[in-house]
């Protein structure tokens, strides 16, 4: 008898799941008398969501509806740990199952695209919002589908996208009223959301308004925008601050010129032409910071072969050490490198009346959750990880359109870039 496909989704979950329980397991060297440390809960965890699986057959649905259907079961084990006090440590695994299984959901998924702005109505069984695509490569110069909203007829939101993002900004205590209150007032469809693993980080990156940027910084005088620019909220918490995002091509030395005053211009300038130069860079965009002064200028590489990827990396060694990177930092970066692979990526340096900054950000354009989990691990330690998994998994269901590193302005950082829709358009 041939196995459909949903019978092999449910197999390549079970064994996907099983492989971390045996992981987990055997890295706990107290299982045989309890579960002695973090790994044995997490190892408790990958169990739980794999007796949902043996238990919870399919039932005249697609690959997808089940994985959708598995995933949601099991993140219904959040909080039902037998110890409350290794209860963090168990949901976050929980959290990493679901994750699992939702880079098997998007893997195994078709990918249409939509006609821009084309108009959809839900039908009763369909909870997914249309999703908006784009041919640029790169997280931050390719704007989102964006429109003003004076042009559409606004609906109820679909409540598991305003839902996710309103659940994962409530987490990291970021005033979410607020932030919601921003995006409406810029008429955004879309917005890209970036969630840290390892810190409170969350950015939201749409289209600019006057006044979504009076809610996020009031006081602060907005100044005539380049078309099409894009309004960046970074929160911490409940701290907030916004930058403006130009995507317009311009030399390396150029968006040096436009971004720092004249005694800095050489010296960023000349390092970016030198990046550049390397491996066919370009720059993808330039972020002037509103409410602090700081600037950013991100070059996008794209795909290389081993002899240009491995120049590229000379270069950055040599940047790093130029910047005050650590050694050990540039270490974790070239571990992640090598695992996210020679596809296009983006290089983000940053700047401040003082110079430059010890920052590298690194952003690569891939969609696997998988990928954004192990890369939390060669970023940070299995437990860091771990928690950091969390968040992931409170994004199930929006595969990642870019997975981003950052090094050199505190403890390495791994954020995944998202699309959420917030409005649908009819």
């Amino acid at each position: 008898m041939i196995k459909s496909d949903v019978q092999s989704a449910r197999e390549r979950a079970l064994k996907r799941l099983t492989m971390e329980y045996d992981k987990a397991k055997s890295a706990d060297r107290d299982w045989a008398r309890g579960h002695g440390n973090i790994e044995g809960w997490a190892a408790l965890a990958f169990k739980a969501a794999i007796d949902v699986l043996e238990n919870d057959w399919p039932s005249r649905e697609t690959s997808l509806d089940y994985l959708a259907r598995a995933s949601a079961r099991v993140r219904e084990l959040r909080g039902n740990c037998p110890d409350a006090d290794n209860g963090k440590w168990y949901d976050s695994t929980i959290n990493e199952a679901v994750s699992i299984l939702s880079a098997m959901r998007s893997a195994s998924a078709e990918t249409p695209v939509p006609a821009p702005f084309a108009t959809r109505s839900p039908a009763a069984n369909d909870t997914d919002p249309p999703h908006q695509t784009s041919s640029q490569n790169d997280v931050r110069s390719a704007a989102p589908a964006v429109t003003s909203g004076s042009m559409l007829r606004r609906t109820s939101p679909p409540p598991t996208e305003l839902d996710t993002l309103s659940r994962l900004l409530n987490e990291r205590g970021v005033p979410t009223a607020r932030v919601i209150e921003a995006i409406t007032k810029s008429g955004a469809c879309n917005v890209q959301v970036a969630a840290s693993a390892l810190t409170r980080r969350v950015d939201l990156l749409f289209i600019y308004k006057d006044d979504a940027l009076a809610l996020i910084t009031p006081g602060t005088l907005p100044r005539n925008q380049p078309p099409g620019a894009q309004l960046l909220i970074r929160t911490e918490g409940d701290k907030l601050s916004a930058a403006v995002i130009d995507s317009t091509q311009v030399t390396p030395r150029a968006a040096a010129d436009s971004l720092v005053p004249a005694p800095l211009q050489e010296t960023w300038g000349r390092r970016l032409e030198s990046m550049a130069a390397l491996a066919q860079g370009a720059i993808g965009s330039t972020t002037r910071y509103l409410s602090e002064h700081r600037a950013e200028i991100e070059i996008r590489f794209p795909e290389r072969d081993v002899k240009t990827d491995e120049r590229l990396i000379r270069e950055i060694a040599e940047l790093a050490g130029v910047l005050g990177i650590t050694a050990r930092d540039l270490a974790v970066w070239q571990r992640v490198h090598a695992r996210a692979g020679r596809g296009t990526v983006s290089i983000t340096t940053q700047c401040t009346p003082s110079g430059l900054q010890p920052y590298l950000g690194f952003t690569y354009t891939r969609n696997e959750w998988d990928l954004a989990i192990d890369l939390a691990r060669l970023a940070s330690d299995v437990d860091a990880a771990r928690l950091g998994a969390a968040s992931f998994g409170m994004l199930d269901g929006n595969a990642p359109r870019a997975i981003e590193l950052v090094v050199g302005s505190g403890p390495p950082d791994v954020v995944a870039w998202v699309d959420v829709a917030i409005l649908w358009i009819t």
